[in-house]
């Protein structure tokens, strides 16, 4: 479970209101949207080309709106969605989200859903009022994100990785074995292949990965991916006899447990601890769990996208850009602006290399670099 007083399962005013809790027209107007478009309806089929993954976001985050509808007493099922979707309620929504501590690009997420579902109720007014606080949110001071203080290279991560995996023998029951050994190719594929959350859950075998001649192939479709572009590589070499292990005698295992959460693996790779498909948040808490107990502070799935880069940028300069496709980019800016940790850390180490000369010099100094 994530940290903080406001954790997921910490505070029930920050849940999004499932779709089957809706009030019944908010549901069946989304309903229709998603249905294929009907060429004799005015209204209806707006959201049947977008994909599953971009409707679900857009549902869970009109639902964050209901909760906070709710929990304000101003959810009366029996009015038209549009018309709770007012200037005063989206700033009281605003103030809302910024007292439970979200981060402003979860707040601006949240306001551009609520403005897709607004349109879709209701396409003939005029919703700019929603895009004129979102950009009131958006010039907003910016958070303190310090990622360099939690970022680790990505030899450090893949040796993690290793180290669960080796320890797997050492547990009291062949269920903990398992789930140390899965935990710890978790983080090994991770750190060598840092595929978006999505991508890495929902791996598949004879499908999204398939075996062949040589080992065995990623082949993730662009109906998949977030640029929409397709991207291949091969499974490391370096992890083959691990997933073998891991196909041949853990994940066996874990398929075999059950508990009142079951369901149907099927072919999926990654089994949870009580026998069904490894989802988005179980991977996360493992990732969180694993890298909090070997560093002290934990990193999230995505900081394993930074590690890649940094590490290259560090360690292989002249092939920094290779970065961009190993992340499924389309351009090296995109890697370069939001995952390129590398000047900053080559500098601190820098800086503090020439004090430790500077010491050894000056041996009667009581100075010490942070």
């Amino acid at each position: 479970m994530s940290g903080g007083p406001h954790g997921r399962g910490k505070a029930p005013e920050r849940t999004c209101l499932s779709l089957e809790k809706w009030p019944a027209q908010d549901r069946a107007l989304w309903q229709a949207a998603l249905a294929p478009p009907d060429p004799f309806a005015e209204h209806g089929g707006e959201r049947d080309q977008h994909r599953p993954r971009s409707n679900h976001k857009v549902e869970q985050n009109y639902g964050r709106w209901l909760t906070f509808l709710d929990f304000e007493g101003l959810l009366q099922p029996d009015e038209h969605p549009a018309e709770r979707i007012t200037p005063e309620l989206i700033k009281a929504f605003i103030k809302r989200l910024q007292a439970l501590e979200n981060k402003k690009n979860t707040i601006l997420g949240r306001l551009e859903d609520v403005g897709i579902m607004a349109r879709l109720y209701a396409p003939e007014r005029d919703w700019s009022f929603i895009n004129r606080l979102a950009s009131k949110v958006r010039a907003g001071p910016n958070e303190r994100c310090d990622k360099r203080s939690r970022l680790k290279e990505s030899n450090e991560l893949f040796d993690l990785g290793l180290k669960l995996m080796a320890e797997a023998p050492q547990q009291s029951t062949q269920r903990l074995a398992a789930i140390r050994y899965r935990d710890g190719l978790i983080i090994a594929l991770l750190a060598l292949r840092p595929l978006r959350r999505g991508n890495f859950v929902s791996l598949t075998l004879g499908s999204d990965l398939r075996r062949t001649p040589e080992g065995w192939e990623i082949d993730l479709a662009g109906s998949v991916t977030k640029n929409h572009a397709p991207h291949i590589c091969d499974w490391p070499s370096q992890l083959l006899a691990e997933l073998e292990v891991y196909l041949a005698k853990h994940r066996p295992r874990l398929m075999a447990c059950r508990n009142r959460w079951h369901s149907e693996v099927g072919d999926r790779l990654w089994v949870s601890s009580h026998g069904s498909p490894l989802t988005e948040m179980a991977f996360y808490d493992i990732v969180i769990k694993r890298t909090r107990g070997a560093f002290g502070k934990p990193l999230n799935p995505h900081l394993f996208r930074d590690a890649a880069a940094t590490t290259t940028a560090i360690h292989d300069p002249d092939n920094v850009r290779m970065a961009a496709p190993l992340l499924g980019h389309r351009s090296f800016a995109t890697t370069e602006r939001y995952y390129n940790q590398a000047n900053s850390l080559v500098a601190h180490r820098s800086y503090v290399k020439t004090i430790r000369l500077l010491r050894d010099k000056n041996p009667d100094s009581d100075e010490t670099p942070e």
